[in-house]
């Protein structure tokens, strides 16, 4: 998990401009896992959900009442 990979030292540094996206546990996707680190010092509540980009499923057309 994230809380033993981050380290607090990251929150005063800046984080490579390298595109790596990783998808956070709030749904959100970060540039990459120095992003993330740093927000989660903010909202230690955070954490990562998976490498790449985060991806929203819709439910299908099927589930819907009408449907």
């Amino acid at each position: 998990t994230r809380k033993h990979l981050c380290q607090r030292e990251i929150i005063h540094i800046a984080c490579p401009r390298n595109y790596d996206p990783v998808c956070g546990t709030n749904g959100r996707t970060y540039p990459n896992e120095c992003s993330l680190c740093k927000e989660f010092f903010r909202n230690r509540a955070l954490d990562k959900k998976h490498d790449g980009r985060c991806v929203r499923v819709w439910p299908a057309i099927e589930s819907f009442p009408w449907g």
